[in-house]
Formats: structure tokens, sequence, C-alpha cells
């Protein structure tokens, strides 16, 4: 559920399944923040979970959205555990997330009569790829803007869209591996 605002009254419900109960649920996806990874339509299989390393992708409540992002980066600021998340299509990060403030890690996607599961090693693998990029692409794309906005003003154009698209040659192809080689989870 990443970008796109899920009724009130179904995400209160979703809130209250997910804080009640440690069985997993089932949370459809409105969002396009995660592509090519999720999709909107998507149904992603949340538990709770007590353990969560960078590269899992975490349910949260993000003022009156639920988000579904991964973790990048798992910190103590003053005693208190905050993660950094960030979605797979997003080029920012979100704003600190306390751990208190998780709702669970998906699990598996359902997509039509499959069900990709996010629990093997080469999801793992994809998970420390994506976390790789984001360390390294985030920051030089900041800068690559600033200098871009100096020198050709604000605005998407020609050179927004290809400093996108030069980074994003380095992310797609592990995606479409994993696309092309996910098992059925049983």
């Amino acid at each position: 559920m990443s970008d796109d605002k899920l009724p009130a009254h179904l995400r209160d419900d979703v809130l209250d399944l997910l804080k009640r109960t440690e069985r997993p649920q089932t949370i459809t996806i409105v969002g396009a923040s995660m592509l090519p990874l999720l999709r909107a339509g998507d149904r992603v299989i949340v538990e709770p979970r007590q353990q969560i390393q960078p590269g899992a992708i975490v349910v949260f409540q993000q003022g009156d959205q639920l988000i579904a992002h991964r973790v990048l980066r798992i910190e103590d600021r003053a005693g208190q555990v905050v993660l950094t998340t960030k979605g797979d299509a997003t080029w920012h990060l979100d704003p600190p997330v306390r751990a208190d403030a998780i709702l669970g890690c998906a699990v598996a996607i359902e997509r039509g009569a499959r069900v990709l599961s996010l629990d093997t090693r080469a999801a793992r693998v994809i998970g420390a790829w994506a976390v790789a990029h984001a360390r390294v692409s985030a920051p030089i794309y900041a800068g690559l803007l600033q200098l871009k906005i100096k020198t050709l003003g604000r605005g998407s154009n020609r050179v927004t869209r290809g400093l996108k698209n030069a980074l994003n040659i380095f992310f797609d192809l592990p995606h479409r591996i994993q696309s092309a080689g996910w098992k059925e989870r049983h």
C-alpha cells in the first residue's frame, strides 16, 4: 500500500487486525512505490516479526496511510530503534520509522493464482541488492539533481529522466531475475 490512500474504514480495520493478532494478515497494494516487485492489486501476506533485517519489506502506518517499503538501515538513535525505509521505485527516503511502529513484514505476494514467497534465498539477495542500490544511488542522484537544478533549473526534463534511467539500469536486472525465478509457496 504505498503511495495511494486506503479508505479510512478499511485502513482502521487492517490496523486493528495487525495490532491484535499474531497471525498473518493479507493487505492489498494500491500504490506504485514498490514497482516492479509489488504491483497495484497484489496482495501481500504480512506476518508480525520480532526480527527485522535490512532488505525486508515492512508495513507501517505513516499519517493516514499504510506503507509497504523496504528496510535500508536499522539504527539506535538515543536509545530508540529507528528504521530507514524507501520504496524501490522512489528516489527519496521515507521519514525515520520507529521500530515499534512496524506492523509486520511481508513474507509473500499473492499475484493472481500465484503465491510468491519472499522467504527464499533469491528474494533475500534481491533485498540486499535493493539496499545496496539505494545506499549508492540515492546520494548520487541527489547530488546530480542539485547540480542539474543549479545549471538547468527546476522541473523534470530529459536530463532528470536520463539520470533516473541510468541509475535504474543498475537496479533492473536483479528484479527481472527474481520475477523469473520465484518459486510458488506451499
